[in-house]
């Protein structure tokens, strides 16, 4: 169940599928030559192409997740549908998830997770205030700015991205630094947590098999021999598919958070000021990794 729920819940939809809306809308409604088009650009690169390959090959009656994540497509991509519907956009913020699920520091004191998200978090979100403020010097330019309001509005309408609980407008900067921030925390962190774990936890069929192909056991079956328990897991040709499956899930990294262009003397950001920005983040990023 929890197999079941990582792969479509927590990766496909509130990952891929809340990105795709926000790659969307920034290629439709925000010029190449837009500061926040080049902000957010390298973390919606490969959105689009990975999730129409899912479309046509993952997501599928006789795909990969038919074959290996739960027993029935259908019922998979109705769980993403309501899962999807009861989903709001400020309460998968990282100032709010971890308190709504009661794992703030009040109610648990040590929560590694909980504590490197916040780091990283913090880090993102100082990188976006310092970039937002180069390029909108006022509330009043955030409230004005009609490429942005156009943005706003595909974002959060039913009939495009249909983004539940997105503000319905943006008229301050700190407003925006929030947007913004979570969509490279969600792109970045968020996903890399859901992602890149998989190989060494999930390839392993008795660790975690998104499947069981005998009756679950009722408080009167007996569970103690060995011989039983292997019934229950994905046969042979199924656990290996997994294997590659999730291999080729967690294996592929492009870049690096914060890593923005792969010549340093051809700077992703052209404009000295959000440069600044962009090497006050990495060093940020730096010394959360030695936290």
């Amino acid at each position: 169940a929890c197999a079941i729920q990582h792969e479509s819940v927590a990766h496909l939809g509130d990952c891929h599928l809340i990105m795709e809306a926000v790659a969307v809308a920034t290629h439709r409604q925000l010029a190449k030559g837009h500061p926040l088009f080049c902000l957010l650009e390298p973390h919606l690169r490969f959105t689009i192409s990975i999730n129409d390959g899912a479309s046509h090959n993952l997501i599928v009656p006789g795909g990969v997740v038919a074959a290996n994540v739960g027993a029935n497509i259908a019922w998979t991509l109705q769980m993403v549908n309501d899962a999807r519907k009861a989903w709001r956009w400020g309460e998968n913020s990282p100032d709010q998830v971890f308190a709504l699920r009661g794992l703030d520091a009040d109610q648990l004191a040590a929560y590694p997770f909980r504590d490197d998200t916040l780091l990283l978090w913090r880090a993102i979100k100082d990188f976006v205030t310092d970039y937002v403020a180069i390029y909108y010097t006022s509330d009043h330019a955030v409230g004005t700015h009609r490429e942005l309001k156009a943005w706003v509005d595909e974002l959060g309408s039913p009939e495009h991205g249909n983004l539940p609980g997105f503000p319905v407008t943006l008229k301050t900067r700190d407003q925006l630094v929030e947007v913004v921030a979570q969509m490279i925390y969600t792109a970045g962190p968020l996903h890399a947590s859901v992602n890149y774990g998989q190989y060494p936890f999930a390839g392993f069929a008795p660790s975690v098999a998104a499947a069981i192909y005998k009756a679950a056991p009722t408080r009167d079956d007996p569970t103690d021999q060995e011989t039983q328990y292997l019934e229950w897991l994905p046969p042979l040709d199924v656990a290996l598919y997994t294997v590659s499956f999730v291999y080729l899930l967690s294996s592929v990294q492009f870049d690096v958070l914060g890593h923005y262009a792969s010549n340093p003397q051809h700077p992703h950001f052209a404009h000295s000021p959000a440069q600044k920005a962009l090497e006050a983040f990495q060093a940020a990023l730096a010394q959360a990794a030695h936290v």
